[in-house]
């Protein structure tokens, strides 16, 4: 319906311009299935018309390759084969002049005649020439780096393929300069053996030329990265520690320090791949950075906690930051007690809440009792089947020591209808700088 409308207006007489196609790229992220398709040819569309992306542009495009796919391998195909030009709506003359000029890419599966200064140089919308030439070599010893390294897979391939032996290399190396954007840009018709989809963020990134095609890209546009994109990298890069060091090492070559919502971020994508002590390094990073860590950096790390020890060292990191926990922190601890049904934890962030002082609300009371009241629904279940095994007794008297403890604390701690969930120092400010 939204790119219907656009077609309406261009028809009346009106011109895109770059709030259109803001909405255009917000209409392709509703589209999980097609929306990185739909995504390209608005791209392409853009800039026929002129149009020149900008910062927001780009994040929404990386927004996309995350979240959505390309559709069937019929409708990548008609992408990137198109039986006819593009026409973007031009009149006869100026397609039969575009036709002419039509740029014919490389084969599929072949190897780009490109330097490696071209596909890896990075944006630097400056006139300093010099400096230009410094971000570029970076990265050309960045790459160099990690062609050495053990690692024999392409960079963005997919964890688990390169576990089970599928390594593609030069897989989809035509596009490594972001070439699919271009409008009326067409392949030849490539070699099938070996083909794929593109289905994980990190193949669809390579579509647009990897990171270093985007930079590209957007050097040609005179847009400069900001912390948003490279926050959205992180979004689209494989699940591997080399990958993360590398963007940071590039956020840098680009002036574009890591901030807190990229470490944050960094973080929460460590533990969801159960990479606890690469997670608790992030803090490290951190202060490399002279970075203060708030709210979400210990609620991510609660996270992670998965017994009373994890969760007793983070809140003694804390606490030697001078940084007291609240119940954002507990409250993310809460969850990997009830999903573990893990007691000894729970007993912990109950008494955390006296420890520092702080006031409980209804809605953490009211997850614990539905918690406690789905245990004792377990038990009598087990109690009416007549089980009377080890896994029955460990969780009833485990159920009936915490029911003692809760209702002692009940009585003790302090309740309030609001909570203030900002981080709180307890002293000064850390000086992160020491």
């Amino acid at each position: 319906m939204a790119f219907q409308l656009a077609d309406e207006m261009v028809e009346v007489g009106f011109i895109p311009n770059e709030d259109t196609y803001v909405s255009l790229l917000i209409a392709c992220s509703a589209e999980k299935t097609t929306g990185f398709k739909y995504a390209i040819e608005i791209w392409r569309r853009m800039l026929a018309f002129g149009v020149k992306p900008n910062p927001f542009h780009f994040g929404l495009l990386l927004n996309i390759t995350h979240n959505c796919g390309l559709g069937s391998p019929t409708s990548l195909h008609d992408l990137l084969f198109p039986s006819e030009p593009l026409q973007f709506l031009f009149d006869e003359a100026e397609t039969t002049d575009i036709q002419q000029k039509l740029h014919q890419g490389p084969s599929f599966l072949s190897s780009m005649d490109i330097s490696d200064r071209e596909s890896l140089s990075t944006i630097s919308n400056t006139n300093d020439e010099n400096q230009h030439q410094l971000i570029s070599s970076e990265i050309i010893e960045c790459q160099d780096k990690s062609r050495s390294s053990e690692l024999t897979s392409e960079w963005w391939q997919d964890p688990e393929d390169i576990r089970m032996g599928h390594l593609l290399k030069n897989h989809l190396s035509p596009f490594n300069n972001a070439s699919v954007l271009k409008p009326n840009m067409s392949y030849k018709e490539p070699n099938l053996v070996s083909l794929r989809m593109p289905n994980s963020p990190a193949e669809r990134l390579m579509l647009l030329g990897g990171i270093p095609g985007v930079l590209k890209h957007m050097q040609e546009c005179n847009v400069l990265p900001n912390h948003i994109i490279f926050n959205s990298f992180l979004n689209v890069i494989p699940q591997l520690s080399d990958h993360e060091q590398a963007l940071i090492h590039i956020s840098n070559i680009c002036q574009v320090k890591p901030n807190i919502q990229f470490y944050n971020a960094l973080i929460l994508r460590r533990l969801q791949r159960r990479s606890k002590q690469e997670a608790l390094q992030v803090l490290d990073l951190m202060r490399e950075e002279c970075l203060s860590p708030d709210e979400y950096t210990f609620s991510a790390l609660a996270k992670g906690c998965e017994n009373r020890q994890d969760a007793e060292q983070l809140l003694n990191e804390m606490t030697e930051l001078n940084l007291k926990p609240n119940q954002k922190v507990l409250e993310a601890m809460l969850r990997n007690a009830f999903y573990r049904t893990n007691f000894p934890l729970l007993s912990l962030i109950c008494e955390s809440y006296k420890t520092y002082n702080l006031a409980v609300n209804k809605g953490f009371l009211e997850r614990i009792e539905k918690f406690l009241l789905d245990i004792r629904s377990k038990i009598l279940a087990m109690e009416h089947a007549n089980v009377d095994n080890e896994q029955y007794r460990l969780l009833s008297s485990s159920y009936n020591r915490f029911q003692k403890f809760y209702n002692r604390w009940l009585s003790e701690v302090s309740y309030a209808k609001r909570f203030d969930q900002k981080v709180s120092f307890v002293y000064d400010k850390p000086d992160l700088k020491k």
